[in-house]
């Protein structure tokens, strides 16, 4: 038995969400069968294990993501270049190599599981339920830092309503450091890739050991 196993199974227990993926260099995927019969796509699992340096989250799967099965498989997403060119993990991967980021101590997550093929799809009740939710994922999983990866999601957990800047946030979020990053979509078109770069540059040097 490897030595994520123990703790990965309690915290699938605990952890509401059915669909929690777990990546050790020791360890196979773990997914759950449990679908709603309502869902035209899966939800995308988890990457997480125990004690992670960075925990990244997402607002909520797109729907390529969610059909592929991978995280940030948007077409002209740029997250996987960002983590490499800015040391974040020390070899390119694409979408397709997700589960392997706990290799360099990073987990991937959302606020909120549900697919939708745009954040205004989202309810009030997908954002209280998600906040709920990802309180249990970082109580039982201890990650060192939070990574927010988008605007849209550093509002919510941060409760600002007006501009929010790139980098460390004034604010801790469970106790955590906060980082909040911009969103990596090639649909984003509010700044520029060398912005992108130096946000994810940052968590790399502040927030990795």
């Amino acid at each position: 038995m490897g030595r994520y196993a123990l703790p990965a199974l309690f915290c699938l227990l605990r952890v509401p969400s059915h669909r929690a993926l777990v990546f050790n260099s020791f360890s196979n995927r773990t997914t759950s069968s449990r679908m709603s019969s309502c869902e035209a796509v899966p939800r995308l699992p988890d990457i997480l294990a125990p004690n992670l340096q960075v925990l990244f989250v997402g607002i909520n799967p797109g729907m390529r993501s969610a059909t592929v099965g991978h995280h940030y498989a948007g077409h002209g997403n740029r997250f996987w270049t960002l983590l490499y060119e800015s040391g974040l993990i020390t070899e390119p991967l694409s979408w397709s190599d997700d589960h392997r980021v706990v290799e360099w101590g990073l987990g991937l997550t959302n606020l909120v599981t549900r697919v939708t093929r745009g954040v205004a799809g989202l309810t009030t009740n997908d954002l209280e339920t998600g906040r709920r939710r990802l309180l249990q994922v970082l109580g039982c999983w201890q990650p060192q830092t939070v990574a927010l990866v988008g605007i849209t999601v550093a509002r919510q957990l941060l409760d600002q309503r007006g501009p929010v800047p790139l980098g460390r946030a004034a604010q801790k979020f469970d106790g955590r450091p906060v980082f909040v990053l911009p969103n990596p979509s090639g649909r984003n078109a509010h700044y520029h890739y060398n912005e992108m770069l130096r946000a994810f540059r940052l968590v790399a040097t502040k927030a990795m050991r």
